[in-house]
């Protein structure tokens, strides 16, 4: 869940990106998932992604890193334009994130959009685990 998202520009059409998402991630660390969210022009988008996971890298505590790729739809006319190799709305993103777990089923997490802003998000552990 993403409640605030920081542009870069200084254009000031850019609303707030609000992105409610879904991961099922292995033990491994490889993961999949799919976001619904309302673009900063005010579009609703959807995507879809694979990535993987990597818990205490170099290791520090409670660190995790994260990246993400996938297809990106929703950004039609006239803002088709603000997201790289658009295709009649599909656009695919790479995004690498980083984050702390504050306790075993909740963290927070800061995600680099490109060029475009930085997503800060919580994230919270709903899976099943065994004792």
């Amino acid at each position: 869940m993403s409640p605030y998202t920081y542009h870069l520009s200084n254009d000031p059409s850019h609303t707030n990106v609000r992105l409610l998402g879904v991961a099922r991630i292995r033990k491994d660390g490889e993961l999949a998932g799919g976001a619904y969210f309302i673009n900063s022009f005010g579009q609703p988008c959807w995507s879809a992604f694979v990535g993987r996971k990597y818990v205490e890298p170099w290791g520090w505590k409670d660190v995790y890193w994260t990246w993400t790729a996938g297809v990106i739809y929703g950004y039609k006319p006239p803002f088709d334009d603000k997201v790289p190799i658009n295709l009649h709305g599909f656009a695919p993103f790479l995004v690498p994130a980083i984050g702390r777990q504050l306790t075993r089923d909740v963290a927070v997490q800061v995600a680099l959009l490109g060029n475009a802003g930085v997503m800060f998000s919580l994230v919270f552990d709903v899976g099943r685990r065994t004792p």
